[in-house]
């Protein structure tokens, strides 16, 4: 029981070795054990600590976006002001000239980051102005003020039978995958067994690209990219692995093609020893 607020919590006592005497697979071993934890946690039945961030995201949101439905115009300070009645607290991030550009809210000793709130991130400082805009839409509205659709932005232009948004909302036995590109963030939610069969594929002790192949794998995974074909050996013509998926094709059997394909694309480059 935590000492202040006597919440309950579990504690784990992990071996690095396995029962083989081998050294275990430590990649995003945080998350590894965050992730064994909320195992435990639903085998028992009891509320886990995902459980309850994400109930209270969608609260946090509908005050969001209450207070922009409430204001007659767009203003920082009063979008500021009116969650602060509510009783939340705002961080602000601001660079040397004093331009805004991020913010958090917190609600007690929880913290939520602007890019975790809303849909499509619409609740990031940059795109307050345009939620506030569709929210109270004229049709006086000039051309050139319209919302600009800026979530169009993906790391490659998914195919049209992609299904990529599923993955942006959380379902039980996934975890969270944040892809960067271009300086933005996508964050995806994974089937856990999919991820870790990317993990042990790509075992970042032996494999010198492990960060560039599991991007590619789950980018693969998730729609976004439709793969290259592979060239074949006897010259002229092409072959691919993966067209698209079969509806019906299990996660994890997708999921060893991505990979594969991500080392086709990529190439699986061996860490080396430290040379004499």
């Amino acid at each position: 029981m935590e000492s202040n607020s006597g919440v309950p919590h579990l504690h784990a006592a992990v071996c690095r070795m396995d029962e083989d005497g081998k050294i275990n697979n430590d990649h995003n071993i945080h998350l590894r054990a965050q992730w064994a934890a909320e195992r435990v946690a639903k085998k028992r039945g009891w509320i886990t600590a995902k459980q309850v961030r994400n109930v209270n995201i969608i609260l946090v949101t509908r005050d969001c976006m209450n207070v922009l439905k409430s204001m007659s115009s767009w203003s920082w300070d009063e979008y500021k002001a009116a969650l602060t009645k509510k009783g939340y607290t705002i961080h602000e991030r601001k660079d040397d000239d004093g331009i805004l550009h991020g913010y958090a809210i917190m609600k007690g000793r929880t913290k939520y980051k602007a890019s975790d709130l809303g849909i499509g991130r619409n609740l990031m400082v940059s795109k307050l102005p345009v939620t506030w805009e569709k929210l109270h839409y004229r049709s006086g509205i000039a051309a050139n003020n319209k919302p600009k659709d800026t979530d169009s932005r993906q790391i490659q232009k998914p195919s049209a039978s992609a299904d990529y948004t599923k993955y942006k909302i959380y379902n039980p036995n996934t975890v969270p995958y944040t892809l960067s590109h271009e300086g933005q963030e996508h964050r995806f939610y994974i089937p856990e067994k999919v991820l870790n069969h990317f993990n042990d594929e790509f075992d970042y002790r032996f494999v010198s690209n492990s960060q560039e192949l599991t991007d590619m794998a789950v980018v693969i995974f998730v729609g976004l990219l439709e793969v290259p074909n592979a060239p074949t050996g006897g010259g002229g013509g092409s072959q691919s692995e993966l067209p698209w998926r079969d509806k019906d094709e299990d996660d994890l059997l997708w999921a060893k093609r991505c990979a594969r394909a991500a080392i086709r694309t990529l190439g699986k480059k061996p860490k080396t020893g430290l040379k004499r």
